[in-house]
Order: C-alpha cells, then sequence, then structure tokens
C-alpha cells in the first residue's frame, strides 16, 4: 500500500517539483506559459513547506498517535495533496460522495477527484499571478501575497487526515 501511495504520489510531485524549479530561476520568463509555471511554482512551494509541516507535527504525534517511516514514503503524495489545502479539502469533504458516486468521500477512494481540485485550484490562481508583469517574482508584492495565502491555506490544511481515519 505504501509504495502505491507512494508511486500515486510521484507524477504529481515530479510536475509540481518542475515548476517549483521554474520559479527558482528567479528572473521573470517573458511568456504567458513560464510565467504559469513559475507562478504554479510558488503554489508548490507553499505544499512542500506543508508537508515537512505534517511531517514534523506527525512525528512529534501532534496529528496522529503513532508515528511510522510511512510518513516518509507518502511525502510525494502530501506535498499534492497540501498543495490543494484547507480550501480544497472542505470542498472535497462536501462533494466528493456526490460527484464519484464512491460509498466514502475519503481521499484513497477519490484521489482523482481531489487531484482534479487541486489542479484547478493551483490554475486559477497561478493564471492571476502570471497575468502581472512586474520585474521578477522577487520584487512583485502579489507573488508574495499569493505565497502566504497559499502557505496559510496549506498550513490550515495538516491536520486533515487524507491518510484515511
Amino acid at each position: 500500500m505504501e509504495l502505491a501511495l507512494f508511486a500515486l504520489g510521484l507524477l504529481p510531485a515530479l510536475l509540481l517539483g518542475t515548476c517549483l524549479w521554474r520559479l527558482l530561476r528567479l528572473p521573470r520568463a517573458a511568456s504567458f506559459a513560464g510565467r504559469l509555471a513559475q507562478a504554479t511554482g510558488l503554489v508548490a512551494l507553499a505544499g512542500l513547506v506543508a508537508s515537512f509541516a505534517q511531517l514534523a507535527a506527525a512525528a512529534l504525534e501532534w496529528i496522529v498517535d503513532g508515528f511510522s517511516l510511512a510518513f516518509f514514503v507518502t511525502l510525494p503524495l502530501a506535498w499534492w495533496v497540501l498543495a490543494g489545502g484547507w480550501s480544497v479539502q472542505q470542498v472535497f469533504e462536501e462533494t466528493a460522495k456526490d460527484v464519484t458516486g464512491h460509498r466514502q468521500s475519503t481521499f484513497v477512494d477519490n484521489w482523482h477527484y481531489y487531484l482534479a481540485l487541486t489542479a484547478l485550484q493551483t490554475f486559477v490562481v497561478a493564471a492571476l499571478v502570471a497575468r502581472r508583469q512586474h520585474g521578477s517574482f522577487a520584487r512583485d508584492p502579489l507573488a508574495w501575497l499569493v505565497l502566504a495565502l497559499a502557505l496559510a491555506n496549506s498550513l490550515a490544511g495538516i491536520a486533515w487526515p487524507w491518510w484515511g481515519s
């Protein structure tokens, strides 16, 4: 099960990682697609930070009763789960049963729906940031605001038991 979760999380994590690498190439991209990739990297960065925060909280047993090394294996999956953060979790909890038709609204049963919600939210946020053309991301106050909001959203979601209850 742990290997399957790792494999499931690897592809989206690689995509987010590519966008994060694009963001770290600090000069502002000239094309809209390049700026969109950089802005997606902002959301990816927030998800990555929240994943490590969730790992630390699990190790300190703040969010689970027993810590296991399985949390390390699922880190790529946690990355894109937390890139969606609290806002996607709330929409998912309210709509998963109705939309997917599964008897349960657990993440593992409906990961494809959760990933679609995360992708939609990430695209909308990234498109809003990418639409602006101001120098580099390091000097753009909107980019910093989006990073702060994305990080707050991701950190607000670390206690959600996406691995099951």
